[in-house]
């Protein structure tokens, strides 16, 4: 399954949900970023390393794929990993979840189920060769887009109520949440948000402190 939406939307949320009503939801759940410009920091991470692999791997690590196997693992930014990451991760999924680690030549197994996410498309990416059609096609099996809040303004009285509740213990009520009245809600409900989800949770938070 393939996420699309703005930052701060939800993606990782909505991952974790996916998860929980999977067959695999008693399994482990991983996230990571593939952000980074580090190839050799996204590797490790992502597919572990043999001791000795670089200067400093005094002892073999597993990575987020075998720390998953069994459940699932959410890779967020797939548009941003390198061409070299890319093409690892195309052998992964085609080949059933076959990877070699940094530094190793003998290769590893595992049985997960990836979640991507990507904030723009990817198929402007394929465009620009900026990203491996064959990766394309194989993590669009199935695309879910997120709106962005701007566009579901209807939801945002109800996460105001939820954040608040969730979060007023350390916003210094330790007993019950604040009240937000009509005037407020609909101020909240007229701003663009543009860092969405994210930047509303910080906005409540900012509220109660």
């Amino acid at each position: 399954i393939l996420l699309e939406g703005e930052r701060g939307c939800g993606k990782t949320v909505l991952a974790r949900h996916v998860h929980e009503l999977s067959p695999r939801r008693n399994r482990p759940f991983r996230a990571l970023s593939l952000a980074a410009a580090d190839d050799a920091l996204v590797g490790s991470d992502l597919f572990g390393h043999a001791k000795g692999a670089f200067t400093g791997a005094d002892h073999a690590r597993p990575g987020a794929i075998v720390a998953a196997a069994g459940g699932t693992l959410f890779l967020d930014e797939i548009g941003k990993a390198s061409a070299l990451v890319q093409g690892k991760l195309l052998h992964v999924v085609e080949e059933d979840g076959e990877f070699y680690p940094v530094g190793s030549d003998r290769p590893t197994r595992a049985d997960v189920r990836f979640l991507f996410a990507a904030n723009e498309g990817l198929d402007a990416l394929v465009e620009q060769n900026r990203f491996l059609a064959d990766l394309r096609d194989r993590v669009c099996a199935f695309a879910v887009r997120i709106p962005p809040l701007r566009e579901r303004a209807c939801d945002i009285s109800d996460l105001v109520r939820h954040v608040a509740s969730v979060r007023a213990p350390r916003c210094g009520y330790p007993d019950r949440p604040p009240a937000f009245d009509d005037t407020l809600l609909a101020a909240l409900e007229n701003d663009a948000w543009p860092g969405n989800v994210r930047e509303l949770v910080a906005a409540v938070e900012r509220l109660m402190i």
